[in-house]
Protein backbone atom coordinates (compact mmCIF):
# COMPACT_ATOMS: atom_id res chain seq x y z
CA UNK A 1 0.00 0.00 0.00
CA UNK A 2 1.62 3.34 -1.43
CA UNK A 3 1.80 6.51 1.02
CA UNK A 4 1.75 9.91 0.41
CA UNK A 5 3.62 12.19 3.10
CA UNK A 6 -0.09 13.66 4.35
CA UNK A 7 -0.82 9.99 5.33
CA UNK A 8 2.78 9.70 7.36
CA UNK A 9 1.65 12.60 9.25
CA UNK A 10 -1.74 11.65 10.27
CA UNK A 11 -1.78 7.90 10.40
CA UNK A 12 1.55 6.92 11.54
CA UNK A 13 0.25 4.39 14.09
CA UNK A 14 -2.52 2.97 11.40
CA UNK A 15 0.67 2.87 8.87
CA UNK A 16 3.11 1.39 11.54
CA UNK A 17 0.48 -1.72 11.67
CA UNK A 18 -0.13 -1.91 8.31
CA UNK A 19 4.30 -2.07 7.68
CA UNK A 20 3.98 -5.19 9.97
CA UNK A 21 1.41 -6.98 7.91
CA UNK A 22 3.26 -6.11 4.59
CA UNK A 23 6.26 -7.93 6.08
CA UNK A 24 4.15 -10.57 6.95
CA UNK A 25 2.60 -10.86 3.68
CA UNK A 26 6.11 -10.34 1.59
CA UNK A 27 7.37 -13.46 3.48
CA UNK A 28 4.76 -14.99 2.81
CA UNK A 29 4.63 -14.21 -0.88
CA UNK A 30 8.49 -15.73 -0.95
CA UNK A 31 7.47 -18.54 0.46
CA UNK A 32 4.73 -19.33 -1.84
CA UNK A 33 6.75 -18.30 -5.12
CA UNK A 34 9.71 -20.49 -4.16
CA UNK A 35 6.92 -23.65 -3.53
CA UNK A 36 5.21 -22.35 -6.96
CA UNK A 37 8.70 -22.88 -8.91
CA UNK A 38 9.51 -26.27 -6.99
CA UNK A 39 6.14 -27.43 -8.48
CA UNK A 40 6.34 -26.34 -11.72
CA UNK A 41 9.65 -28.21 -11.97
CA UNK A 42 8.02 -31.26 -10.90
CA UNK A 43 5.07 -30.74 -13.36
CA UNK A 44 7.80 -30.69 -15.81
CA UNK A 45 9.63 -33.53 -14.64
CA UNK A 46 5.87 -35.15 -14.67
CA UNK A 47 5.20 -34.49 -17.78
CA UNK A 48 8.41 -35.88 -19.83
CA UNK A 49 8.56 -39.34 -17.77
CA UNK A 50 4.15 -39.51 -18.89
CA UNK A 51 4.89 -38.78 -22.42
CA UNK A 52 7.65 -40.33 -22.60
CA UNK A 53 6.06 -43.58 -21.17
CA UNK A 54 2.71 -43.10 -23.17
CA UNK A 55 4.86 -43.15 -26.44
CA UNK A 56 6.52 -46.44 -24.92
CA UNK A 57 3.45 -47.72 -24.59
CA UNK A 58 1.67 -46.89 -28.60
CA UNK A 59 4.96 -47.82 -29.71
CA UNK A 60 4.67 -51.36 -27.93
CA UNK A 61 0.94 -52.48 -28.86
CA UNK A 62 2.16 -53.76 -31.97
CA UNK A 63 5.43 -55.44 -31.07
CA UNK A 64 5.32 -56.03 -27.12
CA UNK A 65 9.87 -56.60 -27.17
CA UNK A 66 9.79 -52.67 -27.45
CA UNK A 67 9.56 -52.30 -23.94
CA UNK A 68 12.21 -53.86 -22.97
CA UNK A 69 14.34 -51.11 -24.59
CA UNK A 70 12.69 -48.54 -21.72
CA UNK A 71 13.32 -51.03 -18.76
CA UNK A 72 15.70 -48.00 -17.07
CA UNK A 73 12.82 -45.56 -17.41
CA UNK A 74 10.44 -47.98 -15.75
CA UNK A 75 12.54 -49.31 -13.11
CA UNK A 76 13.14 -45.28 -12.50
CA UNK A 77 9.18 -44.87 -11.95
CA UNK A 78 8.87 -48.03 -9.99
CA UNK A 79 11.50 -50.34 -8.99
CA UNK A 80 9.12 -53.48 -7.79
CA UNK A 81 9.11 -54.22 -11.81
CA UNK A 82 12.31 -55.77 -11.93
CA UNK A 83 10.86 -59.11 -11.85
CA UNK A 84 8.36 -58.52 -14.55
CA UNK A 85 11.16 -57.22 -16.62
CA UNK A 86 12.94 -59.99 -16.12
CA UNK A 87 9.96 -62.25 -16.77
CA UNK A 88 9.81 -60.47 -20.04
CA UNK A 89 13.80 -61.24 -20.86
CA UNK A 90 13.20 -65.12 -20.32
CA UNK A 91 10.17 -64.94 -22.72
CA UNK A 92 12.54 -63.16 -25.44
CA UNK A 93 15.38 -65.57 -24.78
CA UNK A 94 13.11 -68.77 -24.87
CA UNK A 95 11.87 -67.35 -28.27
CA UNK A 96 8.42 -67.31 -26.52
CA UNK A 97 6.84 -64.11 -26.79
CA UNK A 98 3.64 -65.04 -27.83
CA UNK A 99 2.81 -66.51 -25.05
CA UNK A 100 -0.11 -65.41 -23.28
CA UNK A 101 1.56 -64.92 -20.18
CA UNK A 102 3.90 -61.76 -21.83
CA UNK A 103 0.68 -59.76 -22.44
CA UNK A 104 -0.08 -60.15 -18.95
CA UNK A 105 3.22 -59.07 -17.24
CA UNK A 106 3.09 -56.50 -20.15
CA UNK A 107 -0.24 -55.22 -18.78
CA UNK A 108 1.10 -55.21 -15.21
CA UNK A 109 3.84 -52.92 -16.13
CA UNK A 110 2.10 -50.26 -18.22
CA UNK A 111 -0.83 -50.25 -15.35
CA UNK A 112 1.24 -50.24 -12.76
CA UNK A 113 0.14 -48.17 -9.45
CA UNK A 114 3.03 -45.79 -9.45
CA UNK A 115 2.41 -45.36 -13.26
CA UNK A 116 -1.17 -44.31 -12.54
CA UNK A 117 0.14 -42.58 -9.51
CA UNK A 118 2.40 -39.81 -11.82
CA UNK A 119 -0.99 -39.05 -13.58
CA UNK A 120 -2.77 -38.36 -10.51
CA UNK A 121 0.14 -36.20 -9.09
CA UNK A 122 0.38 -34.54 -12.63
CA UNK A 123 -3.42 -33.56 -12.14
CA UNK A 124 -3.23 -32.37 -8.97
CA UNK A 125 -0.39 -30.31 -9.38
CA UNK A 126 -1.72 -28.35 -12.40
CA UNK A 127 -4.69 -27.51 -10.40
CA UNK A 128 -2.45 -26.54 -7.70
CA UNK A 129 -0.31 -24.37 -9.82
CA UNK A 130 -3.14 -22.72 -11.29
CA UNK A 131 -4.90 -21.84 -7.49
CA UNK A 132 -1.26 -20.68 -6.70
CA UNK A 133 -0.48 -18.63 -9.63
CA UNK A 134 -3.70 -16.61 -9.00
CA UNK A 135 -2.79 -16.27 -5.23
CA UNK A 136 0.81 -14.90 -6.13
CA UNK A 137 -1.05 -12.25 -8.16
CA UNK A 138 -3.15 -11.17 -5.62
CA UNK A 139 -0.35 -11.08 -2.86
CA UNK A 140 1.80 -9.25 -4.80
CA UNK A 141 -1.06 -6.57 -5.90
CA UNK A 142 -1.82 -6.70 -2.25
CA UNK A 143 2.22 -5.23 -1.55
CA UNK A 144 2.94 -3.13 -4.15
CA UNK A 145 -0.48 -1.13 -3.42
CA UNK A 146 -1.78 -1.67 -6.90
CA UNK A 147 -4.82 -3.43 -5.97
CA UNK A 148 -6.89 -3.24 -2.26
CA UNK A 149 -8.38 -6.73 -1.87
CA UNK A 150 -10.50 -6.66 1.86
CA UNK A 151 -11.32 -10.01 1.56
CA UNK A 152 -7.82 -11.43 1.56
CA UNK A 153 -6.60 -8.52 3.89
CA UNK A 154 -9.17 -10.29 6.19
CA UNK A 155 -8.22 -13.35 5.39
CA UNK A 156 -4.52 -12.96 5.97
CA UNK A 157 -5.26 -11.03 8.95
CA UNK A 158 -7.32 -14.39 10.55
CA UNK A 159 -4.07 -16.65 8.99
CA UNK A 160 -1.27 -14.53 10.71
CA UNK A 161 -3.21 -14.39 14.05
CA UNK A 162 -2.61 -11.08 14.74
CA UNK A 163 -3.56 -9.83 18.35
CA UNK A 164 -6.87 -7.13 18.00
CA UNK A 165 -5.31 -3.88 18.32
CA UNK A 166 -2.97 -4.50 15.33
CA UNK A 167 -5.84 -6.03 13.43
CA UNK A 168 -7.78 -2.77 13.81
CA UNK A 169 -5.51 -0.82 12.72
CA UNK A 170 -4.50 -3.25 9.92
CA UNK A 171 -8.21 -3.20 8.29
CA UNK A 172 -8.60 0.16 8.90
CA UNK A 173 -5.44 1.55 6.97
CA UNK A 174 -6.72 1.09 3.61
CA UNK A 175 -10.21 2.30 4.25
CA UNK A 176 -8.13 5.52 5.48
CA UNK A 177 -6.10 5.71 2.88
CA UNK A 178 -8.50 5.62 0.21
CA UNK A 179 -10.34 8.28 1.83
CA UNK A 180 -7.31 10.97 1.51
CA UNK A 181 -5.98 9.59 -1.40
CA UNK A 182 -9.63 11.11 -2.72
CA UNK A 183 -9.69 13.98 -1.27
CA UNK A 184 -5.73 14.82 -2.62
CA UNK A 185 -7.12 13.68 -6.28
CA UNK A 186 -9.85 16.21 -5.51
CA UNK A 187 -7.97 18.97 -4.42
CA UNK A 188 -5.20 18.43 -6.71
CA UNK A 189 -2.70 18.28 -3.83
CA UNK A 190 -1.25 14.92 -4.88
CA UNK A 191 0.64 12.82 -7.64
CA UNK A 192 -1.36 10.05 -9.29
CA UNK A 193 -1.61 6.66 -7.64
CA UNK A 194 1.37 4.29 -8.41
CA UNK A 195 1.37 3.65 -12.09
CA UNK A 196 1.58 -0.31 -12.69
CA UNK A 197 3.50 -0.11 -16.15
CA UNK A 198 6.06 1.95 -14.94
CA UNK A 199 6.55 -0.47 -11.95
CA UNK A 200 6.75 -3.46 -14.73
CA UNK A 201 8.81 -2.53 -16.89
CA UNK A 202 11.56 -0.96 -14.09
CA UNK A 203 11.27 -4.64 -12.50
CA UNK A 204 11.41 -5.58 -15.94
CA UNK A 205 14.81 -3.66 -16.25
CA UNK A 206 16.35 -5.07 -13.20
CA UNK A 207 15.27 -8.35 -13.67
CA UNK A 208 17.22 -8.40 -18.05
CA UNK A 209 20.30 -6.41 -15.97
CA UNK A 210 20.65 -9.23 -13.89
CA UNK A 211 20.64 -11.55 -16.56
CA UNK A 212 23.18 -9.70 -18.43
CA UNK A 213 25.57 -9.32 -15.79
CA UNK A 214 25.24 -13.37 -15.66
CA UNK A 215 25.53 -13.78 -18.88
CA UNK A 216 28.86 -11.94 -19.17
CA UNK A 217 30.09 -13.73 -16.43
CA UNK A 218 29.76 -17.18 -17.82
CA UNK A 219 31.21 -15.30 -21.36
CA UNK A 220 33.94 -17.50 -21.37
CA UNK A 221 31.91 -20.99 -20.84
CA UNK A 222 29.67 -20.21 -23.42
CA UNK A 223 32.24 -20.23 -26.16
CA UNK A 224 33.92 -23.14 -24.85
CA UNK A 225 30.63 -24.90 -24.85
CA UNK A 226 30.34 -23.93 -28.55
CA UNK A 227 33.19 -26.05 -29.44
CA UNK A 228 31.84 -28.97 -27.21
CA UNK A 229 28.02 -28.50 -28.82
CA UNK A 230 30.08 -28.06 -32.76
CA UNK A 231 31.87 -31.33 -32.52
CA UNK A 232 28.54 -33.17 -31.17
CA UNK A 233 26.96 -35.53 -34.17
CA UNK A 234 23.53 -35.77 -34.74
CA UNK A 235 23.21 -39.11 -32.89
CA UNK A 236 24.79 -37.70 -29.93
CA UNK A 237 21.95 -34.06 -30.74
CA UNK A 238 19.01 -36.47 -30.88
CA UNK A 239 19.91 -38.41 -28.11
CA UNK A 240 20.87 -36.06 -25.60
CA UNK A 241 18.12 -33.13 -26.58
CA UNK A 242 15.73 -35.70 -24.73
CA UNK A 243 17.26 -34.48 -21.13
CA UNK A 244 17.94 -30.84 -21.98
CA UNK A 245 14.86 -30.01 -19.61
CA UNK A 246 15.80 -31.65 -16.97
CA UNK A 247 19.83 -32.23 -17.27
CA UNK A 248 20.16 -33.64 -14.14
CA UNK A 249 17.94 -35.91 -15.39
CA UNK A 250 21.25 -37.91 -17.00
CA UNK A 251 23.14 -38.85 -13.92
CA UNK A 252 20.86 -41.30 -12.42
CA UNK A 253 22.10 -43.61 -15.36
CA UNK A 254 26.06 -42.94 -14.13
CA UNK A 255 27.24 -42.06 -17.78
CA UNK A 256 30.49 -40.67 -18.10
CA UNK A 257 31.69 -37.50 -17.13
CA UNK A 258 32.01 -35.98 -21.09
CA UNK A 259 28.44 -37.32 -21.61
CA UNK A 260 27.33 -35.14 -18.73
CA UNK A 261 29.09 -32.10 -20.19
CA UNK A 262 27.29 -32.78 -23.08
CA UNK A 263 23.73 -32.80 -22.12
CA UNK A 264 24.50 -29.79 -19.53
CA UNK A 265 25.86 -27.99 -22.15
CA UNK A 266 22.93 -28.55 -24.93
CA UNK A 267 20.25 -27.24 -22.12
CA UNK A 268 22.52 -24.81 -21.02
CA UNK A 269 22.05 -22.95 -24.71
CA UNK A 270 18.32 -24.24 -24.84
CA UNK A 271 17.66 -22.03 -21.57
CA UNK A 272 19.44 -18.97 -23.01
CA UNK A 273 17.63 -18.80 -26.11
CA UNK A 274 14.53 -19.62 -24.21
CA UNK A 275 15.13 -16.53 -21.99
CA UNK A 276 16.02 -14.09 -24.64
CA UNK A 277 12.59 -15.27 -26.05
CA UNK A 278 11.13 -14.03 -23.04
CA UNK A 279 12.52 -10.68 -23.20
CA UNK A 280 11.82 -10.12 -26.28
CA UNK A 281 8.30 -11.05 -25.99
CA UNK A 282 7.87 -9.34 -22.84
CA UNK A 283 9.43 -6.23 -24.47
CA UNK A 284 6.88 -5.97 -27.73
CA UNK A 285 4.22 -5.73 -25.40
CA UNK A 286 2.13 -3.29 -26.75
CA UNK A 287 -0.69 -2.74 -24.05
CA UNK A 288 -1.45 -1.97 -20.54
CA UNK A 289 -2.00 -5.33 -19.46
CA UNK A 290 1.09 -6.13 -17.77
CA UNK A 291 1.35 -9.56 -15.81
CA UNK A 292 3.49 -10.01 -12.74
CA UNK A 293 3.57 -13.70 -13.69
CA UNK A 294 5.89 -13.00 -16.47
CA UNK A 295 8.38 -11.67 -14.82
CA UNK A 296 8.15 -14.50 -11.84
CA UNK A 297 8.49 -17.28 -15.00
CA UNK A 298 11.55 -14.81 -16.22
CA UNK A 299 13.57 -14.49 -13.13
CA UNK A 300 12.92 -18.31 -12.36
CA UNK A 301 13.90 -19.57 -15.63
CA UNK A 302 17.48 -17.07 -15.11
CA UNK A 303 17.61 -18.80 -11.90
CA UNK A 304 18.01 -22.19 -13.75
CA UNK A 305 20.52 -20.71 -16.53
CA UNK A 306 22.44 -19.66 -13.60
CA UNK A 307 22.52 -23.42 -11.97
CA UNK A 308 23.58 -24.86 -15.36
CA UNK A 309 26.32 -22.70 -15.40
CA UNK A 310 27.47 -23.12 -12.24
CA UNK A 311 27.52 -27.22 -12.88
CA UNK A 312 29.10 -26.86 -15.82
CA UNK A 313 32.19 -24.78 -14.64
CA UNK A 314 32.09 -27.32 -11.57
CA UNK A 315 32.18 -30.32 -13.74
CA UNK A 316 35.47 -29.95 -15.23
CA UNK A 317 38.23 -27.90 -15.73
CA UNK A 318 38.85 -30.00 -19.40
CA UNK A 319 35.88 -27.40 -20.43
CA UNK A 320 37.34 -24.36 -20.23
CA UNK A 321 40.61 -26.22 -22.45
CA UNK A 322 42.23 -23.36 -24.53
CA UNK A 323 42.30 -25.63 -27.38
CA UNK A 324 39.05 -26.64 -27.55
CA UNK A 325 38.02 -23.08 -28.48
CA UNK A 326 41.34 -21.38 -30.12
CA UNK A 327 40.14 -18.78 -32.98
CA UNK A 328 36.17 -18.21 -31.54
CA UNK A 329 36.84 -14.34 -30.37
CA UNK A 330 37.73 -13.31 -33.88
CA UNK A 331 35.10 -12.52 -36.38
CA UNK A 332 34.97 -10.96 -39.73
CA UNK A 333 32.39 -7.99 -40.62
CA UNK A 334 29.73 -9.24 -42.74
CA UNK A 335 27.35 -6.79 -44.86
CA UNK A 336 23.72 -7.59 -44.55
CA UNK A 337 23.93 -10.05 -46.71
CA UNK A 338 26.15 -12.25 -45.33
CA UNK A 339 28.99 -11.55 -47.73
CA UNK A 340 32.48 -10.31 -46.38
CA UNK A 341 33.44 -7.76 -46.49
CA UNK A 342 37.49 -7.60 -45.89
CA UNK A 343 39.12 -6.73 -49.62
CA UNK A 344 39.97 -9.49 -51.54
CA UNK A 345 43.78 -9.65 -51.49
CA UNK A 346 44.03 -10.21 -48.21
CA UNK A 347 42.72 -13.32 -49.14
CA UNK A 348 44.36 -14.57 -52.03
CA UNK A 349 46.40 -17.65 -51.57
CA UNK A 350 49.57 -16.33 -51.51
CA UNK A 351 48.56 -14.36 -48.15
CA UNK A 352 46.73 -16.99 -46.49
CA UNK A 353 49.47 -18.06 -44.28
CA UNK A 354 50.41 -14.19 -43.70
CA UNK A 355 46.37 -13.98 -42.03
CA UNK A 356 46.29 -17.38 -40.28
CA UNK A 357 49.26 -15.97 -38.20
CA UNK A 358 47.76 -12.56 -37.66
CA UNK A 359 44.43 -14.11 -36.65
CA UNK A 360 46.28 -16.36 -34.21
CA UNK A 361 48.09 -13.08 -32.51
CA UNK A 362 44.78 -11.33 -32.97
CA UNK A 363 43.08 -14.19 -30.68
CA UNK A 364 45.81 -13.56 -27.94
CA UNK A 365 45.76 -10.04 -28.64
CA UNK A 366 43.90 -8.90 -25.21
CA UNK A 367 46.41 -11.41 -23.08
CA UNK A 368 49.55 -10.04 -24.23
CA UNK A 369 51.70 -7.77 -26.36
CA UNK A 370 53.51 -9.94 -29.37
CA UNK A 371 56.75 -9.19 -31.27
CA UNK A 372 56.28 -8.23 -34.50
CA UNK A 373 52.51 -6.95 -33.88
CA UNK A 374 51.44 -3.29 -33.15
CA UNK A 375 48.56 -1.96 -32.02
CA UNK A 376 46.81 1.35 -31.76
CA UNK A 377 43.74 3.82 -31.85
CA UNK A 378 43.14 4.66 -35.46
CA UNK A 379 43.53 7.88 -36.41
CA UNK A 380 40.62 9.98 -38.58
CA UNK A 381 37.97 8.39 -37.43
CA UNK A 382 36.16 9.86 -34.58
CA UNK A 383 32.77 10.28 -35.96
CA UNK A 384 32.59 7.01 -36.65
CA UNK A 385 33.60 5.84 -33.45
CA UNK A 386 30.84 8.12 -31.88
CA UNK A 387 27.77 6.25 -34.26
CA UNK A 388 29.27 3.03 -33.36
CA UNK A 389 29.96 3.43 -29.60
CA UNK A 390 33.42 1.81 -30.14
CA UNK A 391 36.82 2.41 -30.40
CA UNK A 392 38.79 1.68 -33.71
CA UNK A 393 41.48 0.26 -33.50
CA UNK A 394 44.28 -0.85 -36.22
CA UNK A 395 47.04 -3.74 -35.91
CA UNK A 396 49.99 -3.86 -38.16
CA UNK A 397 52.58 -6.27 -38.77
CA UNK A 398 55.53 -6.16 -41.10
CA UNK A 399 53.17 -8.12 -44.47
CA UNK A 400 49.50 -6.49 -42.99
CA UNK A 401 47.15 -4.46 -41.86
CA UNK A 402 44.05 -4.61 -39.86
CA UNK A 403 40.97 -2.12 -38.78
CA UNK A 404 38.92 -4.05 -35.96
CA UNK A 405 36.59 -3.08 -33.04
CA UNK A 406 37.13 -5.08 -29.74
CA UNK A 407 34.07 -6.56 -28.13
CA UNK A 408 34.38 -7.36 -24.44
CA UNK A 409 36.84 -10.37 -24.92
CA UNK A 410 35.93 -10.37 -28.93
CA UNK A 411 37.82 -8.44 -31.65
CA UNK A 412 35.35 -7.93 -34.98
CA UNK A 413 37.96 -7.20 -37.80
CA UNK A 414 36.42 -4.60 -40.52
CA UNK A 415 39.17 -4.17 -43.01
CA UNK A 416 42.42 -5.12 -44.14
CA UNK A 417 45.14 -4.66 -46.29
CA UNK A 418 48.75 -5.09 -46.93
CA UNK A 419 51.09 -2.46 -46.12
CA UNK A 420 52.09 -1.60 -49.68
CA UNK A 421 48.58 -0.36 -50.05
CA UNK A 422 47.69 3.52 -49.98
CA UNK A 423 43.64 2.79 -49.30
CA UNK A 424 43.74 1.66 -46.19
CA UNK A 425 42.30 4.70 -44.46
CA UNK A 426 39.67 4.74 -47.32
CA UNK A 427 38.92 1.46 -47.74
CA UNK A 428 38.22 1.30 -43.90
CA UNK A 429 35.91 4.76 -43.73
CA UNK A 430 33.68 3.24 -46.58
CA UNK A 431 33.21 -0.16 -44.89
CA UNK A 432 31.93 1.32 -42.12
CA UNK A 433 29.88 3.78 -43.30
CA UNK A 434 27.90 1.84 -45.92
CA UNK A 435 27.77 -1.07 -43.26
CA UNK A 436 26.47 0.90 -40.04
CA UNK A 437 23.89 -1.30 -39.33
CA UNK A 438 25.42 -4.82 -40.15
CA UNK A 439 28.07 -3.67 -37.55
CA UNK A 440 26.14 -2.61 -35.12
CA UNK A 441 24.09 -6.29 -35.35
CA UNK A 442 26.97 -8.04 -35.17
CA UNK A 443 28.20 -6.54 -32.07
CA UNK A 444 24.94 -7.55 -30.53
CA UNK A 445 25.78 -10.65 -31.64
CA UNK A 446 28.83 -11.07 -30.22
CA UNK A 447 28.08 -9.97 -27.16
CA UNK A 448 25.00 -12.29 -26.84
CA UNK A 449 27.38 -15.28 -28.08
CA UNK A 450 24.65 -15.84 -31.06
CA UNK A 451 24.96 -19.67 -31.73
CA UNK A 452 23.86 -19.22 -35.39
CA UNK A 453 26.40 -16.60 -35.72
CA UNK A 454 29.31 -17.90 -34.23
CA UNK A 455 28.81 -21.31 -36.17
CA UNK A 456 28.82 -18.76 -39.92
CA UNK A 457 31.84 -17.45 -38.50
CA UNK A 458 33.40 -20.44 -37.70
CA UNK A 459 32.15 -21.44 -41.37
CA UNK A 460 33.84 -18.42 -42.97
CA UNK A 461 37.13 -18.88 -41.03
CA UNK A 462 37.83 -22.18 -42.17
CA UNK A 463 37.12 -21.19 -45.57
CA UNK A 464 39.79 -18.57 -45.66
CA UNK A 465 41.97 -20.63 -44.13
CA UNK A 466 41.83 -23.95 -45.94
CA UNK A 467 40.76 -22.41 -49.06
CA UNK A 468 42.15 -19.32 -49.60
CA UNK A 469 38.59 -18.16 -51.14
CA UNK A 470 35.79 -15.66 -50.37
CA UNK A 471 32.35 -17.32 -50.05
CA UNK A 472 30.57 -14.84 -51.74
CA UNK A 473 27.18 -15.65 -49.89
CA UNK A 474 26.74 -18.00 -46.39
Amino acid sequence: MQESNLSSKIVPNLRDGWSFFVAKVEKNLSELIGQFNKDKQRIRDLERVINKINEITNASKDDLTNILKYRELFMYVDNSLESSFDALDFFREQNNFDNNAVKSIYNRIINSPEIIKLTSEYHSLSIKIEFDKERIKRLSSLVNGSKVDYTLITELVKKYKIDNNKKKDILLYPVVMLSIKQKEISDNKTKEMPNVKEKFLERFKTICNDYYARKEDFNDLLFHCYSIREKMDYQELNTFNSFINNPSEIEKYNPKKDTIIKVYTLAFFKIKKDIEKLIDSISDMDNDEYNDDDLIFLEEVINEFSQIGNKLNSLDNAILDENNNKNNNVFFLLDAFNRLIINDDIIKEQNISNLKALIEKLANISNAKIEGVKTYHMLGVDDLEKILGKNISMLTTSKMRLAYVTVGKSILIIQGSDTTSNRFDKDVKIAITRNIVPIRKQIELIQDNDIDYIELQNKILSSILEHGEKEKTL
